[in-house]
C-alpha cells in the first residue's frame, strides 16, 4: 500500500477512533472540502484547515461510534483517489446514520488538500434536523 492510501486510511481511522485531534495530522492548511448534495441547512463548501477541522470535530464529538468499509481506488495521478465506502454512525442522541459515499481525495505533500464527498441526501434529511450535527 502506498503512502497516500495510508493517509486516507489513517484519516478514516481518526473518525473510527473518535479522535478529532488526530485529523489535524492529515488535513492541509489550504484544504477545500465540498459536499455538492448536502442539505440546504448544512455546508456545501468548506475552505481552510481550521473550518474543516471545526465541522468534522463537531460530527466526531457528537458520535458514539463510527465504522467505515473502505474501497480505495487510485487514479492515474498518484495523488488522486476515489474512495467508495459505507458509513455506519451511531450518535450519542441515539440516532443511527448509515449512508453510502463516493469521495474524491487529492493528497499533496502528505496532506489531504481536496475532498469532494457525494452521499444520499435523502438519508441525511431523514436522520438529522438543522443544527443537530
Amino acid at each position: 500500500m502506498d503512502t497516500n492510501q495510508q493517509i486516507i486510511r489513517n484519516y478514516f481511522a481518526a473518525f473510527e477512533g473518535l479522535d478529532s485531534n488526530k485529523l489535524t495530522d492529515f488535513i492541509a492548511n489550504d484544504i477545500v472540502f465540498t459536499m455538492p448534495y448536502s442539505p440546504e441547512w448544512f455546508y456545501k463548501r468548506l475552505e481552510g484547515k481550521e473550518k474543516v477541522i471545526e465541522v468534522l470535530s463537531n460530527v466526531i464529538n457528537s458520535a458514539q461510534s463510527m465504522r467505515f468499509k473502505l474501497d480505495i481506488r487510485p487514479l492515474l495521478n498518484p495523488n488522486e483517489f476515489v474512495v467508495v465506502f459505507d458509513g455506519e454512525v451511531l450518535f450519542k442522541n441515539g440516532t443511527q446514520y448509515n449512508n453510502h459515499y463516493i469521495n474524491l481525495f487529492t493528497i499533496i505533500d502528505g496532506k489531504i488538500s481536496m475532498m469532494v464527498e457525494y452521499f444520499n441526501p435523502t438519508i441525511v434529511e431523514a436522520s438529522f434536523k438543522p443544527d443537530s450535527i
